[in-house]
């Protein structure tokens, strides 16, 4: 069965240590702890390219789930950045308080249509 890392993509590689991560967070401690499955029923996932639609499913390539309580819908602002753009003074964010975005309508996944190379 897929596993699901922190960062809310599923696990997609092998670290140095030999263990399942996700080489898209990685090296982000998220990217190497496991959570629990989320409930993907009634969820739908978007190639994160050309929003071609799939039920969501953790062995999709490079899956993300992006559903309540994922990292994504806790750490990224309304604005558009994550809440570490939010600590620095001078940061970039466009709004000057971090406001979780939330859930996403859809999960995010990459179908393969720009190829695999």
């Amino acid at each position: 069965m897929t596993k699901i890392m922190e960062c809310g993509h599923s696990a997609n590689a092998i670290n140095g240590d030999g263990k399942e991560c996700c080489v898209i967070c990685y090296p982000d401690p998220a990217s190497m702890t496991y959570i629990d499955m989320p409930d993907l029923d009634d969820r739908i996932a978007k190639c994160s390219m050309c929003g071609k639609e799939k039920p969501s499913n953790g062995n999709l390539p490079f899956f993300e789930w992006v559903g309540t309580g994922s990292h994504r819908a806790e750490h990224m602002c309304k604005c558009g950045y994550y809440d570490v753009g939010h600590e620095k003074e001078g940061s970039v964010c466009k709004c000057k308080n971090f406001i979780a975005h939330g859930k996403y309508e859809f999960d995010r996944y990459y179908c393969g249509c720009r190829g695999w190379d």
